[in-house]
């Protein structure tokens, strides 16, 4: 496997964080409705998402608190690979649900600043650029 930049690091460590948040997010605000309805799509392919990465920490056979450097570079991999993944196929849809637009422009930031991560931009000059004024 190639050597991870700093910046493919701290993405990969945002892109996992991120999908995991929007799981639990999903499934804090669910009730009474179930999270697949909630969610709907966008949800089902981020559960799926991270049942893969909890599939290459079970293959990899280490301490579940004490990943090796091979497999956290795997999951951070499958992570930025998710959620850019994700951001185009929704991109290309013609049609969206408004609450799917809604977790499609939560994705498309979380996107857009995994790849300025990955690019080595600071986190200090990605939210500056956030930033309304």
């Amino acid at each position: 496997m190639p050597v991870e930049t700093k910046g493919e690091r701290i993405a990969g460590a945002y892109a996992y964080r991120q999908i995991y948040n929007f799981v639990a997010d999903i499934n804090a605000a669910s009730y009474p409705q179930s999270p697949f309805e909630t969610g709907g799509e966008i949800y089902r392919r981020l559960l799926n998402d991270l049942d893969v990465i909890e599939g290459i920490i079970a293959d990899s056979g280490d301490d579940r608190d004490c990943l090796s450097p091979q497999t956290l570079s795997a999951i951070r991999c499958k992570a930025r690979e998710c959620v850019k993944s994700l951001s185009d196929y929704y991109n290309a849809q013609v049609y969206i649900r408004d609450h799917q637009k809604q977790y499609l422009d939560r994705f498309n930031l979380i996107s857009s600043v995994v790849s300025a991560l990955e690019k080595g931009q600071s986190v200090e000059s990605i939210v500056s650029g956030l930033s309304p004024n």
